[in-house]
């Protein structure tokens, strides 16, 4: 981000930690997608496609074979562990309190967020979508130095007071106020439990 970018969008509506463990072809999955999301900037209305700005998982781009998680089954395939990037962008996009247009959750538990709040895609068929339901351009910011956890930042045109943040280790705490109009999509895809999410 350079100067003129940095003065412009510095209000964080939210910011999240994660660290990127696992094989080496999955953190090197990971650092690809975020450098692909990594200064997006998202108009008033306009909606945020995971696949479309990230892109086919393919050798050419450099992705690499790691395990991906299907209704029954683990297998490796190009781009594996980038759900865990999704489920950062989920969990900021609700604590930004924009509007979710599409999510899907696992079919098992994750382990790199809380219960409940996990995203996950897959190259044409399953798509992580949000709206910027606000009045003013958001910009999506990565930042990972070395081997510390990849961090997501949502910010804004100076105009809110409130940021939510969420590191790894424990449940986030609920921010007050909320909007009253919930814009969390029902969950999908987890067979094996209830997970319910609310905006209060």
């Amino acid at each position: 981000m350079d100067a003129s970018e940095e003065l412009l969008y510095r209000d964080k509506l939210a910011e999240s930690e994660t660290y990127m463990s696992g094989p080496e072809n999955r953190r090197t999955n990971i650092r690809l997608a975020a450098a692909a999301v990594d200064g997006t900037i998202l108009m008033p209305g306009e909606t945020f496609s995971y696949n479309k700005i990230v892109g086919e998982r393919t050798a050419a781009k450099g992705y690499k074979p790691a395990t991906v998680y299907g209704a029954a089954w683990t297998k490796q395939e190009l781009g594996g562990g980038i759900c865990q990037l999704a489920s950062a962008l989920y969990y900021c996009t609700l604590y930004s309190n924009l509007e979710v247009v599409y999510r899907t959750n696992h079919r098992f538990a994750v382990t790199y967020v809380p219960h409940g709040l996990d995203a996950t895609v897959a190259w044409g068929s399953i798509d992580y979508k949000f709206k910027n339901s606000t009045d003013y351009p958001i910009r999506i910011s990565a930042l990972h130095r070395g081997h510390q956890p990849l961090s997501w930042c949502f910010t804004a045109p100076r105009r809110t007071t409130a940021m939510w943040r969420w590191k790894p280790g424990g449940c986030p705490p609920l921010p007050t106020p909320l909007s009253t109009k919930s814009t969390v999509p029902a969950c999908r895809g987890n067979q094996n439990s209830d997970q319910r999410l609310y905006r209060l």
